[in-house]
């Protein structure tokens, strides 16, 4: 009897595992991220707060805070968020785009609005990836990849790219943000 219950601990751990592993799958690499760095970062005198499901991105460069998530059963959200500031490299500020230019990269322009990035005001123009059909007239569906581009005055600048379903986390981590006084 004291031989099997090892055996049944080991195996109830594994199905557990084996659970864990289909459900969350990469987002476990996110828990990780923010069971080592918390759910705040400081980059530039701007406090963000990561969302659970996301992580900060490895190819963030100096001038840039970068995070993403990826889609799982348990989190069917997929975006990558990127906040740019000064100096900027030889191409400037990525800001708003053009017509032409979002035509040029296969983007159909969906609606511009106004946005908070923390105590800042300024615009964002949302897009719709152009090789997808839209789907009558409902529009995009939740999946339906997008792209959003934002303006805050001359020193800040975000992007999205991910799934309709997940916009609310990109404004939402705007507004959130808070500068910090030293």
């Amino acid at each position: 009897m004291n031989r099997k219950r090892p055996l049944l601990f080991v195996a109830v751990a594994s199905a557990i595992l084996l659970v864990d592993l289909s459900l969350f799958q990469a987002n476990i690499f996110a828990f990780w991220w923010h069971a080592k760095h918390g759910f705040h970062r400081e980059v530039h005198g701007v406090r963000f707060r990561v969302p659970l499901f996301y992580e900060q991105s490895d190819s963030s460069v100096m001038n840039e805070f970068s995070i993403y998530s990826l889609r799982t059963p348990i989190h069917t959200k997929s975006s990558s968020i990127t906040v740019e500031f000064p100096p900027w490299d030889a191409t400037g500020p990525s800001g708003l785009l053009s017509m032409d230019d979002a035509s040029r990269i296969g983007l159909v322009p969906l609606r511009e609005q106004g946005a908070r990035f923390g105590d800042r005001t300024g615009s964002c123009a949302e897009y719709l990836r152009q090789k997808l059909v839209l789907n009558g007239a409902s529009g995009p569906k939740d999946l339906d990849p997008l792209y959003i581009s934002c303006q805050f005055g001359e020193d800040v600048t975000t992007t999205f790219d991910g799934t309709r379903n997940a916009i609310p986390e990109f404004y939402a981590f705007m507004e959130a943000a808070q500068e910090v006084k030293h």
